[in-house]
């Protein structure tokens, strides 16, 4: 958690984005399995749901320096029909393929929608490592905003999205790595699991004082 908070960032993506209905669609959708990709693990496919609903999304193409090949993604918004996945290089939703191919290309993703305990962003994590063996110096990820449900609930809600790269699993910016880079702040994106921590350390204080 202390790691997270003094975290030193190099952003490669911010914007506010919302799902729209002139938005492409695709068929079916990623299942919620309530396990956030992070830098420790390669998540495993989680599947998919509904192969015959249509659900609007948006691709964003994000460029990926080689020396910030660990990527942290931060969701910030309470609106859970709204779902966020990374994919390497391309995104190819296909209504012919076995698993409408969100499988391709699939990287890790958020795990669940919505901010953690109506406040705190999602994040989640994943080594791009296609673009750490880059022989140009740069690859792209994509993330995709799925919306979850067909009534429209998951449209015309903005959500705050940033993309930060690091060097390593230190969570320590292309600054603290080579001596270059575009220079490094610390984000805001990078203190998500620093709340998150001691909103659970505070909850669980107060328990055991109530049951002393």
């Amino acid at each position: 958690m202390l790691c997270a908070g003094f975290a030193k960032a190099d952003v490669l993506y911010t914007n506010t984005v919302t799902l729209l209905s002139p938005d492409p669609t695709q068929l079916g959708r990623l299942s919620r399995n309530g396990i956030a990709a992070d830098w420790s693990f390669q998540e495993a496919f989680p599947g998919i749901l509904n192969a015959t609903t249509s659900y609007h999304y948006q691709a964003i193409p994000v460029v990926v320096p080689s020396g910030l090949s660990f990527l942290q993604i931060t969701i910030d918004s309470n609106n859970t029909d709204i779902f966020a996945a990374l994919y390497d290089t391309s995104y190819n939703p296909d209504p012919g393929a076995l698993n409408r191919g969100l499988d391709v290309n699939y990287l890790g993703d958020a795990g669940g929608s919505g901010n953690f305990n109506g406040f705190s962003p999602r994040f989640f994590q994943v080594v791009d490592q296609t673009a750490a063996d880059s022989v140009s110096g740069f690859g792209t990820v994509i993330l995709v905003l799925t919306e979850t449900t067909i009534n429209g609930t998951g449209l015309n809600s903005p959500v705050d999205v940033l993309v930060e790269g690091f060097c390593d699993a230190d969570f320590d910016g292309l600054g603290q790595c080579s001596g270059g880079g575009t220079g490094t702040v610390p984000e805001p994106g990078t203190l998500a699991p620093l709340v998150a921590g001691f909103t659970a350390l505070i909850v669980a204080y107060r328990r055991n004082r109530r049951a002393a």
